[in-house]
């Protein structure tokens, strides 16, 4: 919606060609990109953003998860911010495709150490 936009714009006061610049010129479009998910948060309720949410999990769930036939088979656990404060709508989006969610965290280290010394994993 325009209010939306107009809200998006005043927040983060860019320009759609400075947006385009940061993304397709500079260094790690990946965190520029992930500076918007506070707003997305914020704003999970409306349609707009309801779609982006669930269309983006849902992309990268067939692109990155579902190419690997044994993801059936096994739970499937996520690290990282934008999984941790979407993890709802992350989980809804693997259950409809017929994944188990794992474990979803913020932050990689302690799960990493528990793997690695194997405890309860």
């Amino acid at each position: 919606s325009k209010e939306l936009s107009d809200l998006f714009f005043q927040t983060y006061n860019l320009t759609p060609a400075e947006i385009m610049d940061s993304v397709y010129r500079k260094p790690t479009p990946n965190r520029f990109l992930g500076q918007f998910s506070k707003f997305l948060s914020t704003n999970r309720n409306s349609p707009e953003v309801q779609r982006i949410i669930y269309s983006s999990f849902d992309e990268f769930i067939v692109r990155n998860v579902l190419q690997y036939p044994e993801s059936k088979h096994y739970k499937v656990h996520f690290t990282g911010s934008i999984a941790h404060f979407f993890s709802d709508e992350l989980k809804e989006s693997l259950r409809k495709f017929g994944l188990e969610p794992g474990t979803i965290s913020l932050a990689p280290m302690e799960n990493l150490i528990r793997y690695h010394l194997d405890i309860s994993y």
